[in-house]
């Protein structure tokens, strides 16, 4: 993960923020659950946070902005399936 591009693992997150958005899904429960996505994605955070630090923000701008706002976005994603299941 630490070679691939971060743009690719952007893009990466959004789709799995789409494709998971809604709990009510049948794929929901024996992929992200079973598969403890959100212990996953957890990790590839905080991954991703190290990578942000390596970023020159003045150089890399829009690079630097759009890793911010998908960590920001996993964030509230992570917080939100946490409390779909407990809704449940």
């Amino acid at each position: 993960m630490q070679e691939t591009p971060l743009p690719i693992l952007i893009e990466m997150l959004n789709s799995i923020f789409d494709i998971f958005a809604d709990g009510h899904n049948v794929y929901d429960r024996p992929v992200f659950i079973a598969g403890k996505c959100s212990q996953k994605l957890q990790i590839i955070g905080s991954i991703l946070q190290q990578r942000l630090m390596t970023i020159k923000k003045k150089r890399q701008r829009i690079l630097y902005e759009q890793l911010k706002e998908c960590l920001d976005n996993l964030k509230a994603f992570i917080d939100y399936k946490a409390n779909e299941m407990i809704d449940r």
